[in-house]
């Protein structure tokens, strides 16, 4: 088999890159924010440079009163991505 047939496809790996981030999201609007809080430091762990997820994160923080941690998610999300305009506003 060669590598192209096995190697994953790059819109798939951008929806599950995704999912997770909007997984959070949502269990974070029903009120299970350390659940997403657990999901999105997970996902970074495994895409260091998705600065979405870094955002979602800093919005949950923020959320729920963890400020300093806020502002170095955001801090992450614009070295992760410094051309981010979600992270610049």
């Amino acid at each position: 088999m060669n590598a192209a047939a096995t190697a994953p496809d790059a819109a798939a790996s951008a929806e599950v890159h995704a999912g997770f981030a909007r997984r959070a999201e949502a269990l974070h609007a029903h009120g299970a924010s350390d659940e997403a809080l657990r999901l999105l430091a997970a996902g970074v762990r495994r895409n260091p440079d998705d600065a979405t997820a870094r955002l979602v994160l800093a919005r949950v923080c923020a959320d729920t009163g963890r400020d300093a941690e806020a502002r170095d998610w955001l801090e992450s999300a614009l070295r992760a991505d410094p051309e981010c305009p979600a992270a610049r506003k």
